[in-house]
């Protein structure tokens, strides 16, 4: 019984993580969006491109071992 409640919360800290992840990726989306409103170079900007890239595949990560705690 004590593994089961080990796996819960192993996978809420999973969850919470990429929900704060989301957030975080939301934020960055929207300065990229407005990258010349905000005076962001086109070269800082694709840096910005390249992060959210990254993020977005930490996200999938995250996905993939939660839907693999869950089995």
């Amino acid at each position: 019984m004590k593994g089961l409640f080990m796996m819960r919360d192993i996978i809420s800290e999973l969850k919470a993580e990429r929900q704060d992840l989301e957030e975080k990726l939301a934020k960055l989306d929207k300065a990229i969006t407005n990258c010349k409103l905000l005076g962001i170079s086109s070269s800082h900007a694709s840096l910005m491109s390249d992060q959210w890239r990254a993020m977005k595949s930490y996200v999938t990560a995250l996905d993939n071992r939660i839907k693999d705690l869950e089995k």
